[in-house]
């Protein structure tokens, strides 16, 4: 519109003074109007810009997470599965063990298991129980030497050297 006036304005159709001072005045009154609405209008399109950089770069951290998401899944699902077979090899070697060990020892070592919170058996370091910190005797500590079930005069549980 105020392209319409300024050209009515600098083409000499009007020639009345009056007349064009008003005509100014329009056309600068039209420009202010204009360039207030211009500028929240490139502030905006400059907001749209930066939003679209920062969708972008978003977009880039998903696909980098997603990937790096997809590389982890595939090595526990590959641990998994090597755990699950050393679980089932160690199962299987536990079973053999056991048959091999007498009735009465396996008794006594299922009670403590069961008593002792899955803790039925205690390392032996230099004539001390480990679970209890308890010292041993000489005597005791030569007996599990020789092969013997021996158990922890404090805790219970079965000593191994």
């Amino acid at each position: 519109v105020y392209k319409r006036l300024e050209q009515r304005l600098y083409s000499g159709e009007v020639t009345n003074p009056r007349e064009l001072t008003e005509l100014q005045e329009k056309v600068e009154e039209l420009r202010r109007r204009h360039a207030e609405l211009e500028e929240p209008q490139v502030e905006a399109q400059l907001m749209l810009e930066g939003a679209r950089e920062a969708v972008t770069t978003a977009e880039a951290d998903l696909k980098s997470v997603r990937e790096k998401h997809a590389d982890s899944l595939g090595a526990l699902t590959d641990e998994q599965a090597e755990l699950e077979e050393r679980l089932d090899a160690l199962g299987q070697e536990a079973h053999e063990t056991r048959d091999k060990i007498a009735d009465e020892h396996l008794e006594l070592y299922d009670e403590l298991y069961r008593l002792k919170g899955g803790r039925a058996v205690s390392d032996l370091e230099h004539s001390i129980c480990t679970a209890c910190g308890m010292q041993i005797t000489t005597r005791t500590e030569q007996m599990i030497r020789r092969g013997r079930v021996t158990q922890c005069p404090n805790c219970g549980r079965i000593l191994a050297s």
